[in-house]
């Protein structure tokens, strides 16, 4: 399969005196030496599986997605690996107060569950993801797994608990399992992003992104546990607590979960060294020293649509 990878400008500072486009083989070493980076937006058709392909990471850029209204208690589209666990109804009132929860499995080709979420007049509980279907909110799961991680939005504060293994005291703020508040994270009218993937978890309010990384957050590639079942899924809670309606909330008014491939841009050759060097003066949250992993929000150079 063939894929349009639609190039952006890798630094804000750099002009370009014109628009440039260049549909090439990607295995001709011409075309692509050929193709101009550095003036954006480009159009270079690659394969996956070709060299220049697999230098530049392009990857099948799966996604699936569904949509949950909670002001009419509306779901649309529908993925395999997202399960409802209680489905929506619509709200008695305009405050956007229907429920829902679901199980989003991470076994198959999908590494990253981007959350959209859009509230207005946000009040009490109002979002609660973790690893367990026992999350109270608090960081507990009844004790049902020590990998039970746990982010929560409560009024206009959220909050980050770690699990339980060997060594979370020293990762949290107060030697329990809360790792970090933010106080103020929601306005009566706010747009936010949340991205959960395996032991991250990335947010953006108002456009400020920030993210928190840690081997106590959500373990989803099979780590081991100390006790509990090894699983591979995050639950979330809308509008309310996983595990019961005793704690809820109104005012998150729709929800779009997005199901993502990770991309990744290997260093190992001077060229894609290069590249990567120069994305990580704009984009130092990401440190590895092998390789980026790029979770489809700011391309490195850009993002990838297939095509027949």
């Amino acid at each position: 399969m063939w894929k349009l990878l639609i190039g952006w400008p890798l630094h804000r500072g750099w002009h370009c005196k014109r628009v440039s486009a260049l549909l090439v083989r990607p295995d001709n070493p011409i075309g692509a030496a050929r193709q101009p980076y550095w003036c954006a937006p480009t159009a270079l058709l690659v394969r996956p599986d070709s060299p220049i392909g697999v230098l530049l990471g392009v990857v099948s850029g799966l996604h699936e997605t569904v949509q949950i209204d909670l002001k009419r208690g509306l779901v649309k589209g529908y993925s395999e690996y997202i399960t409802f666990l209680t489905s929506p109804r619509p709200s008695s009132s305009n405050d956007c107060n229907a429920q829902a929860v679901v199980k989003v499995n991470f076994g198959g080709p999908y590494q990253v569950a981007k959350l959209q979420l859009y509230f207005v007049r946000p009040r009490l509980w109002t979002l609660d993801i973790a690893d367990s279907p026992y999350a109270d909110g608090h960081g507990g799961g009844n004790d049902s797994t020590s990998n039970m991680a746990e982010m929560h939005i409560f009024n206009r504060q959220m909050r980050i608990y770690g699990n339980s293994l060997p060594g979370h005291h020293d990762a949290t703020i107060n030697g329990g399992l809360l790792m970090q508040i933010k106080d103020n994270f929601l306005r009566k009218k706010e747009n936010v992003m949340i991205e959960v993937s395996d032991e991250r978890l990335d947010w953006s309010v108002a456009g400020k992104k920030e993210f928190i990384e840690s081997k106590f957050l959500y373990t989803l590639s099979g780590q081991n546990t100390t006790h509990g079942d090894v699983e591979r899924d995050i639950y979330v809670g809308f509008n309310r607590i996983v595990v019961g309606d005793y704690r809820t909330g109104s005012g998150l008014c729709r929800a779009v979960i997005t199901l993502m491939t990770i991309e990744v841009v290997w260093c190992s050759t001077p060229i894609a060294r290069a590249l990567c060097l120069l994305r990580q003066r704009t984009a130092p949250s990401y440190t590895d020293q092998d390789f980026l992993v790029h979770r489809n929000k700011t391309p490195l150079l850009g993002k990838s649509t297939a095509v027949a």
